[in-house]
């Protein structure tokens, strides 16, 4: 193989290989309950290219932080938003299935808590007002996320 993609998954090590001629392969390789990431993507590698071959290049990602936020079985996660505008996450691109519902349902937040601290970039990716550490810091002492 010549390429290889990995993605590690908390149930399976998903991977592709594409060999010279461009053929590729796909398979999977279980990852155990607790395996590092490197032990799974390694079985993984192996699973394609048995050692002594090895690949020339490694593509690698994991979704496992973010199944453990969809899933809410991580540890919680705080919302860093700018000044005045932490409900933006909470109200969204006010899309809803029934525009006239007196009783809007909003699915739940990824985030568990949201904590407003100075600090704003502009579009282009240019300071405006610096992140004050300290009152981070300070957000994260006064509000603490609940435990789940």
């Amino acid at each position: 193989m010549q390429h290889l993609w990995l993605d590690r998954g908390g149930t399976f090590t998903d991977v592709i290989g594409v060999d010279a001629s461009g053929a590729c392969t796909v398979t999977k390789v279980l990852s155990a309950r607790r395996d590092t990431t490197d032990s799974a993507m390694r079985r993984g590698i192996d699973a394609l290219c048995p050692p002594p071959s090895r690949p020339d290049r490694v593509h690698a990602g994991t979704t496992v932080a973010t199944n453990a936020i969809l899933t809410r079985t991580g540890t919680p996660t705080a919302l860093l938003m700018t000044a005045g505008l932490g409900d933006l996450a909470w109200i969204g691109m006010q899309t809803r299935p029934d525009l006239f519902a007196l009783h809007v349902e909003r699915p739940a937040t990824l985030h568990t808590i949201c904590l407003e601290v100075p600090g704003r970039l502009d579009v282009d990716g240019e300071e405006l007002e610096p992140l004050d550490d300290a009152a981070v810091r300070a957000a994260r002492r006064e509000r603490p996320p609940p435990r789940l």
